[in-house]
């Protein structure tokens, strides 16, 4: 009985030194991607946009200035993709982050909704 209550003692303060993978010594390549995603044409950033790391599991949204972070990323080529509602899907391809924080500036174009639709979107007149 006394052995297990000093295991569990010494099993409770590993843990409560942060032992486990997201402190090893692996952890310590890991990256930062982050960076501002900004209108074309007024330059404001844009909050709420969808910024997926292609290939991956990471989706993260802007915040009210547009800025985002994407934390815990190996360092490699990767692609991010911004997407935001009533503005067209950018993809920046050939990203590679390095050891520490890599910045990015993505610039959204907003849809000409003046431009003619598609024969597809438009319902026949019966």
């Amino acid at each position: 009985m006394k052995y297990l209550l000093i295991l569990l003692l010494i099993f409770i303060s590993n843990y409560s030194k942060g032992v486990g993978p997201e402190n090893s010594a692996i952890s310590s390549n890991l990256t930062i991607i982050e960076g501002k995603v900004i209108d074309e044409n007024t330059g404001e950033g844009l909050p709420g946009v969808e910024v997926k790391l292609l290939g991956s599991e990471k989706v993260i949204y802007t915040d009210f200035d547009g800025n985002f972070s994407i934390v815990g990323i190996v360092p490699g080529s990767y692609s991010l993709s911004a997407d935001y509602i009533s503005y067209k899907r950018k993809i920046i391809t050939d990203v590679k982050p390095v050891t520490g924080s890599s910045n990015y500036t993505i610039k959204l174009r907003m849809i000409d909704k003046s431009a003619p639709q598609s024969r597809l979107s438009q319902a026949p007149k019966a």
